[in-house]
């Protein structure tokens, strides 16, 4: 079977698959029924990015988006105690980065999973500039210069473009 090709090519490289570790996803609509010794997994984490059957990405978003709320509300206890540039890095460390990594995978995801990334990024900016829910949050985001999540997410896609066009990307691109 091509598991144990796998194995055997691991073992002739002095290698050895932790199985209790290896999971595989098929992707697409349709699965077929395999026997490889392995069960199949609806979704599988690589790199820290949660990639499902069907690339809609629904597990990796609402990750970040937990996470992202986690460290908002840790930020909101400590931010009284710190000056707004200390607060601004705290937020970049823990949100925007969270946000950016990987963000060139969710083109073309439908708006309601980027609306619930750009609730993340809007939260951040209520938590910086200390404006109420209900007020207009646009004209926060480009006081903090901040671009929204959808053109975050092109702008990533466009710089990898220009990177690899430009001999400026690693190899592999």
């Amino acid at each position: 079977s091509c598991l144990q090709e796998v194995k055997d090519w691991l073992k002739l490289n002095f290698l050895n698959l932790n199985e209790s570790k290896t999971e595989i996803v098929m992707f697409g609509s349709s699965k077929q029924t395999l026997d490889l010794g392995v069960p199949f997994s609806s979704h599988v984490n690589n790199l820290g990015v949660m990639i499902d059957s069907s690339f809609k990405f629904d597990k990796q978003i609402s990750s970040v988006v937990k996470t992202s709320f986690f460290q908002l509300r840790l930020m909101a206890k400590v931010k009284p105690y710190l000056p707004s540039n200390q607060l601004e890095k705290l937020v970049h460390m823990f949100i925007s980065t969270r946000l950016d990594y990987c963000n060139s995978l969710y083109h073309g995801l439908d708006s309601a999973s980027i609306r619930r990334l750009q609730l993340v990024q809007n939260a951040a900016a209520r938590l910086l500039t200390g404006i109420r829910r209900y007020d207009h949050i646009t004209p926060v985001l480009q006081s903090l210069h901040w671009l929204p999540v959808p053109f975050r997410i092109q702008f990533k896609i466009l710089l990898l473009v220009f990177k690899s066009l430009n001999g400026l990307a690693p190899e592999y691109l």
